[in-house]
């Protein structure tokens, strides 16, 4: 079975489903593709009323898959800004969908599976949900997600987290305003399944609108030529000696070199 993000439409929404759970949902280049093509159909099927995401597995997704990192970082530099702004484009696409965007959060999201929540508008957790910015852990930084955490959960609060790379809970994730409300597993579908009725509910060019007013007044300055400069950044860093040495740390199950002697 071919795994990657799975897309169906049901009742007027659209539903991307990331299924690659050998690698914890951990985002390549074929599954960025994947949920382009998603936001492609949801903007331009008029049937399309909302878009949904999740996850199957336990985990909703680990962030960026290191192995595909670290392998675009050792080729051409041209292929990892590519690639940089091709995830990056498409979380930015997904926070301007016209469509109203629901993410449903059934375990760990980490670094880039951060990146998917702060892009929609309305999350909802299990408790059994977690969260962490850990790009600098790996000797990474934060591209997209860091300015859009901020706009979510406040610039502050967002530093911590970014910075730290510590984890919180599903409790916590909504006490910030990462997570909208916390569901219990065996309630989540029918809690989602309301709020869909609701957005439904609302007119579709007036739903749109909404979106746009608030596009247009969320982060700063991500036009074209700053997402292709933070990506040019991010790409800058993933060759550096440090991100070599967190990538390898964390295919090799240790500590990285800047951890040696902690306890």
């Amino acid at each position: 079975m071919t795994e990657g993000v799975t897309i169906r439409a049901e009742a007027g929404v659209l539903v991307a489903t990331l299924d690659r759970q050998s690698a914890r949902n951990a985002l390549d280049a074929a599954m960025v593709a994947q949920l382009d093509a998603a936001i492609d159909r949801a903007e331009s099927d008029a049937a399309i009323r909302a878009f949904c995401l999740r996850a199957a597995g336990a985990v909703f997704c680990a962030g960026v898959d290191l192995g595909h990192a670290a392998n675009v970082a050792a080729g051409a530099e041209e292929r990892g800004i590519a690639d940089t702004v091709r995830l990056t484009g498409m979380m930015l696409r997904l926070s301007r969908l016209s469509r109203p965007t629901l993410a449903l959060v059934q375990g760990p999201a980490y670094g880039a599976g951060i990146g998917l929540l702060v892009a929609s508008d309305i999350v909802l957790a299990t408790p059994e949900a977690h969260f962490a910015t850990t790009q600098v852990r790996h000797g990474l930084v934060p591209g997209f997600v860091a300015p859009f955490l901020a706009h979510a959960i406040g610039a502050r609060r967002a530093r911590r987290y970014l910075l730290t790379g510590e984890r919180f809970g599903a409790a916590e994730a909504q006490e910030l305003g990462l997570v909208h409300e916390v569901v219990a597993a065996d309630a989540l579908d029918a809690r989602a399944a309301a709020i869909l009725a609701a957005l439904r509910r609302g007119g579709p060019e007036s739903l749109a609108g909404t979106k746009r007013i608030l596009a247009q007044h969320g982060p700063a300055g991500l036009d074209e030529g700053a997402v292709r400069a933070l990506a040019e950044f991010v790409a800058a860093h993933r060759r550096t000696a440090e991100a070599t040495e967190g990538m390898a740390a964390f295919r090799e199950k240790r500590r990285p070199a800047w951890c040696a002697g902690e306890n």
